[in-house]
C-alpha cells in the first residue's frame, strides 16, 4: 500500500491514495477494511486527519467515505470549477484518525 511510504513524514494530515473500486475486485467490504487499515498505519505514524477526493457523481464512494467511515466533506467543487481543472468535479473529504 502506497500510504505507508506516504506516512513517513512528521505531517499531522495526508491524503489518501487514489483506488479504484476496479483494483477491488471480489470480496464485499474490502474498501471499507482497506480504509479502516489506513487509518490505523495513519496513527500509529502520528498523522490526525486524513483526506481523500471522490468524485462528485460516485455516490458509492461518498456513502463509504461519508457514511460508513465517518469522512466529513469539507468542500464540494463545482461543474465549472472541475470544467476549468479539465477533470470531472470532485468533493474533497477529512477524516480523524
Amino acid at each position: 500500500m502506497q500510504l505507508v511510504d506516504a506516512l513517513a513524514g512528521d505531517l499531522k494530515s495526508q491524503q489518501l491514495s487514489r483506488y479504484s473500486k476496479k483494483q477491488v475486485v471480489g470480496a464485499q467490504g474490502v474498501a471499507a477494511r482497506m480504509i479502516e487499515t489506513a487509518k490505523q498505519l495513519a496513527a500509529a505514524a502520528g498523522v490526525e486527519q486524513l483526506y481523500v477526493h471522490v468524485r462528485t457523481r460516485n455516490a458509492a464512494a461518498l456513502a463509504l467515505y461519508h457514511r460508513r467511515s465517518g469522512f466529513a466533506i469539507e468542500r464540494r467543487e463545482t461543474e465549472t470549477e472541475g470544467h476549468k481543472l479539465g477533470r470531472p468535479p470532485r468533493v474533497l473529504l477529512r477524516g480523524a484518525v
